[in-house]
């Protein structure tokens, strides 16, 4: 609604506090319009965790099992090219990897031991553009672990085509630090040990870690500390 204030001759919209020239100079409306796709932005991520959260496959499967979850490219994941977003493909991976880890069960065994998962580092490779309205699938997997570090792959699969993949390595973190991936195994009863890891990931692991070992020394600490949330 709009209120009008007499006297001035100016009028005052939604409560913004902005008079007439200010709503209609260039910027004003830049930013206005830019706050309602973010707020717009936003709520498609929660409307589509909400429906994760109601209407997953709430059927359990093995650890190293590949799951898979089927979207839709909306307007709001679109940028100025007219496909989804480079930057949306690492938020939907977020939810292919809630998925899975409600249908391990590791997020429960998690959650009771008051942790959650972060990621430490991510990659991402385009390989095809996902357009408007365009149907497709994520399928996530575990990849492997070592004794701090679990590394999962989202594919991004359209007509039997990948068309994008996010990987990513992570852990979860509680009050009392961080669970190793042992712990988590032990409490799922599963003795396998890891799948060797694939040799980009080997690569892209040890860059990682030669990455957070140079900035922790370009902060004047030593390279052996890690209080980096993940890295």
């Amino acid at each position: 609604m709009r209120r009008f204030v007499e006297g001035d001759g100016c009028e005052l919209c939604f409560g913004y506090g902005k008079t007439r020239s200010e709503l209609y100079d260039g910027a004003a409306v830049s930013t206005e319009i830019g706050n309602s796709l973010l707020r717009a932005y936003r709520m498609n991520l929660w409307l589509r965790l909400i429906a994760l959260m109601l209407f997953r496959d709430r059927r359990r499967v093995d650890l190293l099992a590949t799951t898979r979850m089927r979207l839709r490219a909306w307007p709001t994941d679109l940028d100025f090219n007219g496909h989804v977003n480079n930057g949306r493909y690492l938020m939907l991976a977020d939810l292919a990897r809630i998925d899975w880890f409600l249908r391990t069960g590791i997020m429960q065994i998690a959650l009771r031991r008051r942790a959650f998962p972060v990621v430490g580092d991510a990659m991402a490779k385009f390989r095809r553009d996902l357009r408007l309205f365009q149907s497709f699938e994520i399928h996530s997997r575990l990849l492997g672990w070592d004794e701090r570090w679990g590394f999962l792959e989202h594919r991004f699969v359209r007509d039997g085509r990948v068309i994008g993949v996010v990987a990513i390595r992570g852990v979860f973190r509680g009050r009392d630090g961080q669970l190793s991936p042992g712990q988590l195994l032990s409490a799922l009863e599963q003795s396998t040990a890891s799948p060797p890891l694939p040799e980009w990931l080997s690569t892209w692991h040890r860059s990682s870690e030669e990455l957070s070992a140079m900035l922790r020394l370009e902060e004047g600490r030593h390279a052996g500390k890690q209080d980096d949330a993940s890295v």
